[in-house]
């Protein structure tokens, strides 16, 4: 009885190892250009203008206790820019971001974009 208790903890403790989850170059080429503070001025097919500032720009993992139990094993590397229109006609549009997260090891990710009340991502 006690041989088998034995290895059933060994057997939960080495599965419970967590595992970081790297951004590829490719993946990290989306975010190489941008920077804090950085100013893009866009203008629209009607003439229009507008400036957006890069006001942060962050790169963490996530599931840093290694919650592997209600989370998972996985630590996903994640990195967000968060972005500000110099023009805000509504409150609710004035900021946006852009966003990856790299939540399996062997898996492409992709970006997801926020603008302007407007989102697209590849998991929708």
């Amino acid at each position: 009885m006690q041989t088998k208790l034995l290895i059933l903890i060994v057997v939960i403790f080495s599965s419970c190892t967590c595992r970081e989850a790297h951004l590829t170059k490719d993946e990290r080429e989306w975010f190489s250009a941008y920077q804090k503070g950085q100013q893009l001025i866009f203008k629209s097919n009607l003439a229009n203008m507008d400036t957006i500032t890069i006001t942060d720009k962050v790169e963490r993992y996530g599931n840093k206790d290694c919650n592997w139990f209600e989370i998972g094993s996985v630590q996903n590397n994640m990195i967000n820019i968060d972005l500000k229109t110099k023009t805000c006609k509504n409150e609710s549009y004035c900021g946006g971001g852009i966003s990856i997260s790299k939540d399996k090891e062997n898996e492409r990710s992709f970006p997801s974009f926020s603008l302007f009340g407007l989102i697209y991502s590849k998991l929708f």
